[in-house]
């Protein structure tokens, strides 16, 4: 893991402790690991994407962002994380934004497929 908790919480206010975010970097470790070594990218910028993929996974999961707020008669409208993948939080963007190779803004699109149909002949 190149980030930890303190890090983390500078990115995205949370009220999670510290040991409830490890499982988030770890993930998020993982993510770099696998999409991003290899692709020239110095150990610190690395660590900043690192960083802030944690951030979007807390924010996909346990502290939502809100995409409108309302105060009288209290509203939220929370972003929509099926649709868009890394896109779907700020902080998804930054680490895309910072990912010099692409590799996680290819991940995180869904995946075309195409679905052939026997053709019959004319009777």
């Amino acid at each position: 893991m190149r980030t930890d908790s303190e890090t983390v919480k500078n990115i995205i206010d949370t009220s999670l402790e510290n040991d409830a975010i490890v499982p988030f970097i770890e993930l998020a470790s993982r993510m770099v690991d696998d999409k991003l070594t290899g692709q020239g990218m110095s150990d610190d910028k690395l660590k900043d994407i690192e960083t802030w993929l944690t951030a979007h996974l807390i924010a996909i999961t346990k502290e939502r962002q809100a995409r409108s707020e309302k105060v009288g008669d209290i509203t939220f409208e929370f972003t929509d994380i099926e649709s868009t993948g890394l896109r779907s939080t700020t902080y998804g963007q930054m680490a895309v934004m910072l990912d010099d190779s692409g590799a996680l803004e290819k991940a995180s699109k869904k995946r075309a497929y195409i679905k052939s149909i026997a053709q019959y002949p004319d009777e």
